[in-house]
């Protein structure tokens, strides 16, 4: 405020300024970025983990390619997959562990499961109290910290891999 070369009115233009002109700017750039954000999904494909099928929205977006492409002999088509093996592995290890303990947890039941089975084991949580606890039994190595840690005392990395490679060569 002291100095002299520091006027007042200016800081009001600016004030003003921003008020009108930044909000108007704001409704702009998030429609820019919603609609950035809506091509990114239509000129993409993500597989979920574990997915071996295309969904309807993903079959549909894959023959509105093949249309486009045999349309357009000249135009190319850039394929990045995103290798996710580990994390694959980790959710494969977390279903066979929290199967093994549904079985464990059921014992008068037959070893067939159901869609039904394998849906809630999906669903549950792998830090469910009761299926930690049941690592927990089952590691008895005090040295195990981490679920992923457990899972794999008692889940076979062998088969891990196996069913991780039928899962590429069903997708393929």
């Amino acid at each position: 405020m002291n100095n002299p070369k520091f006027h007042l009115n200016e800081v009001i233009k600016d004030a003003i300024g921003n008020i009108f002109f930044k909000a108007s700017s704001k409704q702009y750039i998030m429609k820019v970025i919603n609609l950035d954000k809506k091509t990114e999904k239509s000129l993409s494909l993500k597989w979920a983990m574990r997915q071996t099928n295309l969904s309807g929205k993903e079959a549909a977006f894959v023959n509105n390619l093949a249309d486009f492409l045999k349309e357009n002999p000249e135009a190319k088509i850039i394929v990045h997959p995103f290798y996710y093996a580990e994390k694959e592995k980790e959710y494969i290890q977390f279903f066979e562990a929290k199967k093994k303990y549904l079985l464990a947890r059921s014992k008068n039941r037959g070893s067939a499961m159901t869609e039904k089975d394998s849906l809630s084991i999906d669903k549950m949580n792998p830090k469910d109290p009761a299926f930690v606890k049941y690592l927990d039994n089952y590691a008895r190595d005090t040295m195990l910290f981490t679920i992923q840690d457990k899972c794999n005392r008692l889940v076979n990395t062998v088969a891990v891999n196996r069913k991780f490679n039928q899962l590429v060569k069903t997708r393929e």
